[in-house]
């Protein structure tokens, strides 16, 4: 006999969760996390479960690629994000790429 399992609702981790994160850096002066992923570069703020894709292809300047291998705080709302095959890249949390 089988056990019953109520339907399970979408919560705020469900997104976190198909992410494959490479590697986090903390952002100090904000308190979020950056998230270098193969998916993307994406922020985390950890108070409010709040995910948020910065530099996507809907951004006003998108990275070059998604496939991200790490992130490192270069600031108040700036990351450094190395890539696979685009090299180093200065991100802003606003806009995206910075260069």
């Amino acid at each position: 006999m089988r056990r019953y399992q109520p339907p399970r609702t979408a919560g705020p981790g469900d997104a976190l969760r198909r992410l494959h994160i490479l590697d986090l850096a903390a952002d100090s002066a904000s308190g979020h996390l950056w998230l270098a992923t193969q998916q993307g570069l994406y922020r985390l703020q950890p108070a409010s479960g709040e995910l948020r894709r910065v530099g996507g292809p809907d951004s006003p300047h998108p990275l070059p690629t998604a496939d991200l291998l790490c992130v490192a705080a270069a600031g108040p709302g700036r990351a450094w994000v190395g890539t696979r095959a685009d090299g180093l890249l200065l991100v802003d949390e606003g806009g995206g790429l910075v260069r």
